[in-house]
């Protein structure tokens, strides 16, 4: 459900792009939450090879990682949006 509800709020940016701000930081905590069981989760790496890999059972946190770079970017994206919109509307009522 918090997923859903990060991914709603990340998907209003066009219409409301200081909501889309709340959902990315939400996404954020989420992803860095998740992505810290790679590290706290015994036999996370496979300990057989010579390199770290992971191993069968955590391979699938990976993708959140990924999942963590698009939404630091949809931060900056939500963060360039309402500055853009609050310049703007600033320079409409000084005219």
């Amino acid at each position: 459900m918090f997923e859903l509800a990060a991914a709603v709020l990340i998907a209003v940016k066009p219409w409301w792009p200081k909501v889309s701000i709340v959902g990315s930081a939400l996404a954020i905590l989420l992803f860095v939450a998740t992505i810290s069981f790679l590290f706290t989760t015994p036999g996370a790496f496979d300990e057989s090879v010579a390199y770290p890999a992971p191993s069968l059972t955590t391979g699938f946190l990976f993708k959140d990682v990924a999942l963590l770079g698009i939404s630091v970017w949809t931060l900056a994206d939500a963060l360039r949006a309402t500055r853009s919109s609050l310049a703007g509307s600033s320079q409409a009522h000084a005219t």
